[in-house]
């Protein structure tokens, strides 16, 4: 068997793990990846996945009374001329989507990190930054943002916001633009897009536009 037959199998083998580590890659949020980082991520994704599989298989047959069999992945792992089972291959990734998508679960509402505050081992929150902590907060709805080198003032919804504090960006939705030294309503907007400066702003949050006009008026 040449380089290319013998690596092309390899990828097979780790085919579910490749899957789930760009799966997890889209629907998270996170620092810049390396390759290497990719390639051990999805070595154990994939050494997850089978072992998985290998659970669930093992579990039905001593249910059922059947022979405990090894998977074939396993053996395939210490032979220099592995031989791929594409059926199972198939239903592994299979099983690498479910364990992405359990991952993608685990990160958007930090469960880990949540069963870590409760039994007191941290007091980190989970995200990039306090950029991200905050927006990523189920309360937070509506801002009201003061960008102090242009004199404005803008009210609206929370409808989208950037990953990072490094890239401050936002967009909100049914905006009122006020000037913000005198509180002038200058115009409104169904929505707009602000690209800030985190050292010339200051962003408050509210429940409803209610508390704004409230506000306001005193």
């Amino acid at each position: 068997m040449n380089l290319s037959n013998f690596t092309f199998q390899l990828l097979l083998l780790f085919f579910p793990g490749i899957i789930a580590a760009i799966l997890i890659d889209q629907f998270t949020v996170h620092r810049e990846r390396t390759p290497f980082f990719f390639l051990i991520y999805s070595f154990v994704l994939g050494l997850a996945s089978y072992f998985i599989y290998w659970l669930i298989y093992n579990i039905n047959n001593f249910l059922t009374a059947s022979a405990l069999q090894e998977i074939n992945f396993f053996k395939s792992l210490f032979n220099p001329n592995p031989t791929l089972n594409f059926t199972e291959v198939a239903i592994v990734t299979l099983l690498s989507v479910v364990l992405a998508i359990l991952v993608v679960i685990n990160s958007t509402y930090k469960l880990h990190i949540r069963a870590a505050h409760l039994l007191k081992i941290t007091r980190k929150f989970g995200d990039l930054d306090v950029w991200g902590f905050v927006f990523n907060s189920q309360q937070i709805e509506y801002a009201t943002v003061r960008n102090y080198s242009k004199d404005l003032m803008y009210d609206g919804w929370v409808k989208a916001f950037s990953d990072g504090s490094e890239n401050a960006e936002l967009l909100l939705g049914d905006v009122i633009v006020y000037q913000n030294s005198t509180r002038e309503c200058l115009y409104e907007v169904e929505a707009i897009y602000l690209s800030l400066e985190r050292d010339n702003i200051e962003i408050e949050f509210r429940e409803s536009a209610n508390e704004v006009k409230q506000s306001e008026e005193k």
